[in-house]
C-alpha cells in the first residue's frame, strides 16, 4: 500500500479526523475528476487505520476558491 501525502490531519477527541488539502494558486483551484478520486484514495487509505468508530471530513483549503464545481459535493468543509 502506498502511503498517502496528507497536508494535514486533526484528530478531535470526539472522534472526527478533517484530512485537510491546501492548495496555494494564483487563481481560482479547479477541480478536476482525478484531483477528486486521489482525495477519496486518501480517505479510504485513512479509514482502514483509523478507529472503526471515526468519521472522516476532507478539507480543503485554497487562496483564491474554486471554480468549476460544486464544492460542497466533495468537500463538507472548505476555507478560502
Amino acid at each position: 500500500m502506498k502511503a498517502p501525502q496528507i497536508d494535514l490531519i486533526i484528530e478531535r477527541r470526539d472522534c472526527v479526523i478533517n484530512l485537510c488539502e491546501m492548495k496555494f494558486c494564483c487563481e481560482e483551484f479547479f477541480i478536476d475528476k482525478s484531483f477528486y478520486l486521489k482525495v477519496r484514495e486518501r480517505e479510504k487509505i485513512v479509514s482502514e487505520i483509523a478507529p472503526k468508530k471515526a468519521v472522516i471530513h476532507n478539507v480543503l483549503i485554497t487562496t483564491f476558491g474554486v471554480k468549476g464545481v460544486d464544492i460542497l459535493l466533495f468537500f463538507p468543509v472548505f476555507l478560502q
